[in-house]
């Protein structure tokens, strides 16, 4: 019955999928290919090989029946949450629900190029101090002791990378000489952050965003064979990132190594984390691993009562002598952490919490936003698809971080006059449902 309601989501989700991606609605799309790969795929993989994945080294077989099936009922209950909570979020036409400081009224917005120039500058010597401190090595081996227990120097971690994309999606606005301030920061800031050892930080919230930015580029820009001959580059290259980058950085600057295979990888085990916590059926937390998340920013040592994100918890619950001996994170997923918080309920959550990322971010990166709006709703698409495979720590840290750093970076120029259209470049095409095609 469980391998029944597996299929049967994994066949209606790619049929979603399609139907979403005819009509141009990528964003949704994208979150939902994940979450079938990483859940009900994944889930089918572990019913076929009676085998529970959680890390390179720690694997065996399957617990029992029963807590495939509990997880089986979780991805189903998830997957009808999230669909629901989307589908009740269509808006008619030429609407806007964002407040003002994120672009709602699509004014055009430039780069605080001082406040920048700054900001960058500083950080980057931040994390430059800490490096020289403790040494590369220790620094990538230990990364989350290096940063972790320094406000300052945690908040530059996560900072650097956005600060990049929005300086490169200001390119186009500045002069000569700006611009080559610009590139050389940018330069700098990729640096810096390759040596933090955060492929999240390099894939996520840099590469990513830039070849989304490229791919706008070429859509304005170019036309017939060029633009498709260019597309598809940009394409095979978003592939190859998001499904070889990061595992080639762990495995060649980090030493870890995260993959066996397709579904032996911790970047795609996220059903197998969630099969073996309900085995283990841990005591439940209640909403404490949220409250976690949302107060990543403050140390520990200000607040040493401070609750536990979700990959610990499932740290401990699944691999303690691991955690213990080398600080290596079992990461929870979505439906862990939920399940870790409220056992089998945990779906409505985790069903809600996604469905609505998946609206805020489709709101931000709607065709008619300037670029710098439009880059930062690329950066909560490439960090809030995280949440599918990690746990709201892993979200609400670098996202409220880029956030922060936008509102100091950028600036509206002027309001949008009543009854004024978007700019010329930024004017979409509509398709029947009223949702922006880009």
């Amino acid at each position: 019955m469980a391998a029944f309601s597996l299929v049967f989501v994994s066949i209606a989700g790619l049929v979603q999928i399609i139907v979403w991606a005819r009509r141009r609605l990528y964003v949704r799309s994208l979150f939902w290919l994940v979450f079938i790969v990483c859940y009900p795929m994944d889930l089918l993989w572990i019913n076929g090989s009676q085998e529970v994945y959680l890390s390179a080294t720690i694997y065996g077989p399957l617990p029992d029946s029963g807590s495939l099936t509990t997880a089986a009922v979780m991805v189903v209950g998830c997957w009808v949450v999230m669909s629901a909570v989307v589908s009740l979020s269509a808006r008619g036409r030429g609407e806007s629900s964002l407040p003002r400081v994120l672009g709602g009224d699509y004014a055009p917005y430039r780069l605080r190029f001082f406040a920048f120039v700054l900001l960058t500058s500083m950080l980057s010597l931040v994390i430059i101090s800490k490096v020289a401190l403790h040494g590369v090595e220790q620094t990538l081996a230990s990364r989350q002791t290096v940063f972790g227990d320094d406000a300052v120097a945690l908040l530059a971690y996560y900072a650097l990378p956005p600060l990049a994309v929005f300086g490169a999606a200001a390119l186009g606005t500045l002069s000569w000489a700006r611009r080559f301030v610009v590139v050389i920061l940018i330069v700098v800031s990729l640096g810096v952050t390759f040596l933090t050892g955060s492929r999240s930080g390099l894939l996520l919230s840099f590469l990513l965003p830039i070849l989304a930015l490229a791919w706008r580029g070429i859509s304005r820009r170019l036309r017939g064979y060029a633009k498709d001959m260019s597309r598809i580059l940009v394409v095979g290259s978003l592939v190859l990132a998001a499904s070889f980058g990061g595992a080639w950085y762990v495995s060649e600057f980090r030493g870890v190594s995260t993959s066996e295979g397709f579904f032996r990888s911790t970047d795609l085990s996220q059903a197998d984390v969630l099969v073996a916590l309900v085995a283990a059926n841990p005591p439940v937390v209640g909403g404490s691993s949220y409250l976690a998340g949302v107060t990543t920013l403050i140390p520990r040592s200000v607040w040493q009562a401070k609750p536990l994100p979700g990959n610990v918890w499932s740290s401990i619950v699944l691999t303690p002598d691991r955690y213990q001996l080398t600080g290596a994170e079992t990461t929870a997923g979505l439906l862990g952490e939920a399940f870790l918080n409220f056992h089998l309920i945990g779906f409505l959550v985790a069903g809600l919490l996604l469905g609505l990322i998946v609206v805020l971010c489709e709101r931000l990166t709607e065709a008619r936003r300037p670029d710098l709006t439009w880059i930062f709703g690329v950066l909560l698409v490439t960090r809030g698809i995280n949440i599918v495979r990690g746990d709201l720590a892993n979200v609400w840290a670098p996202v409220f971080v880029a956030l922060l750093a936008w509102l100091i970076v950028v600036k509206r120029t002027r309001a949008r006059v009543e009854g004024q259209g978007p700019e010329p470049e930024f004017q979409p095409s509509r398709s029947r449902t009223g949702s922006a095609r880009t």
